[in-house]
């Protein structure tokens, strides 16, 4: 086991469950780099200069995690890491973000060194244990660990960040697949369009849930086309496309065509969308009662 490990042992042994204090005690990794730093950056640069968009709207900067050896089901859980990456790269949210987790876990925040998902299982529960989502009914800890986290989880791990949250879904029975798909474009578009053109210091990305009557995903939004005949253009990372790992100047436009763009398929067949963002922070100057009831 690492010196770092070490350290990080004895720093968290009051603070977490057993199933973590196991994890570090087997090297895993509790700290995650990004694959590609800023990669929205790569992603605009592209999407202006393709002959058939006629305007892009783009969060602002965020750097791409993928799924690794220790992250099976993880996808909300890198999802979550790449609009912390967001966040981390403004500075009134590092500020806060980084005084946050060290009340609450002695250890540092950085954007280059993220929480795992071994860390941000042990924050869920963390937060439970305050007081945030206190219903706790529906899914127990093991099988969260197994089976990986949802819309629920992640709003409970933001809200033991003190973020304010917005949410919002789309399910409405009486539209048809295609009409609730571009009912979730048009959202998209408004909210991109509406920062961009406000000129806001921060427009966050936006993290989606999305879901099937087999399936379910997350992924982040960073932005969206809009191409010369007006369709709408979700640009989307997805940690489990690992090509994106190797993005370059050379071949970002053909991953910015094969793995980012093409995601209509997938989305069209869905009958439930969920998005989640961060639209500022709860200042609340007592950073001892760090409780908040959340009923879906």
């Amino acid at each position: 086991m690492s010196t770092m490990n070490v350290f990080n042992l004895i720093t968290l042994l009051f603070l977490t469950h057993d199933s973590i204090i196991e994890s570090i005690l087997n090297d895993v990794p509790i700290y995650d780099s990004p694959q590609v730093k800023i990669i929205s950056q790569y992603i605009h640069i592209f999407s202006k200069i393709s002959v058939n968009v006629k305007d892009v709207y783009m969060a602002s900067a965020t750097d791409f995690y993928k799924v690794d050896e220790y992250s099976t089901n993880g996808c909300a859980f890198k999802s979550l890491q790449m609009l912390m990456s967001s966040l981390m790269l403004n500075n009134e949210y590092s500020e806060h973000l980084s005084k946050i987790w060290e009340h609450l876990y002695k250890m540092p925040l950085t954007r280059s060194q993220l929480p795992s998902m071994i860390l941000l299982q042990n924050h869920l529960e963390r937060c439970w244990d305050m007081g945030i989502d206190n219903s706790n009914v529906y899914r127990d800890r093991e099988t969260r660990r197994v089976d990986g986290i949802y819309v629920r989880d992640v709003l409970t791990m933001l809200y033991g960040l003190r973020l304010n949250v917005n949410e919002v879904t789309f399910d409405d029975n009486q539209l048809k697949q295609e009409e609730l798909y571009q009912k979730l474009l048009n959202w998209l578009h408004q909210y991109f369009k509406n920062l961009n053109d406000n000129k806001e210091n921060f427009v966050c990305p936006v993290l989606l849930f999305y879901q099937n009557d087999t399936s379910a995903h997350a992924a982040i939004v960073v932005g969206v086309e809009i191409l010369l005949d007006d369709t709408i253009v979700p640009l989307v990372l997805s940690s489990d496309k690992i090509e994106l790992n190797n993005l370059s100047l050379i071949n970002g436009m053909d991953l910015l065509n094969k793995v980012i763009r093409p995601y209509e398929n997938d989305f069209k067949s869905c009958t439930v969308y969920q998005v989640l963002y961060i639209n500022g922070i709860n200042n609340d100057e007592n950073l001892n009662t760090i409780s908040v009831d959340y009923t879906p």
